[in-house]
């Protein structure tokens, strides 16, 4: 069953602008460790953080709250598995939030989709139940 869907559309040129007033502070700000090292690993700040912005953005409307009362961009992590698929690890709080929210157990699922075609860059996030436990903490 789903609990929640939310997409969202954010252009690049907004994420350049922002990195090059605020820089270093506007990523440990709202970017995890782990995304900042992908980032400056691939060496593709913009796009990288564009996506994670949107996937984030797309999250919190998928819980259906936005970032707010406790929640900070920080706590949701958008990261590659070996093959490339994009997947969103919560932190504890968030975690803790997305089962207040929908008080469901043993768990749920989480679905992204992202795409982009320069400046655009949408994700699409369902958040479903699921009957068998995940663990989608932080590594």
């Amino acid at each position: 069953m789903i609990l929640g869907h939310g997409i969202d559309l954010i252009n690049q040129n907004r994420i350049k602008e922002i990195l090059r007033r605020y820089g270093r502070r506007f990523e440990e700000k709202y970017f995890s460790q782990n995304e900042i090292i992908s980032a400056a690993q691939r060496n593709k700040r913009v796009s990288d953080y564009a996506k994670c912005w949107a996937s984030k953005e797309a999250f919190s409307k998928a819980l259906g709250t936005g970032i707010r009362d406790g929640l900070f961009m920080k706590d949701i992590s958008v990261e590659r598995d070996r093959l490339g698929k994009p997947q969103i690890y919560l932190n504890s709080r968030s975690r803790e939030r997305v089962d207040k929210i929908f008080h469901k157990s043993p768990g749920f699922d989480i679905h992204i989709s992202i795409t982009d075609d320069f400046p655009w860059v949408q994700a699409s996030v369902i958040i479903c139940e699921n009957t068998k436990a995940n663990n989608y903490s932080l590594p």
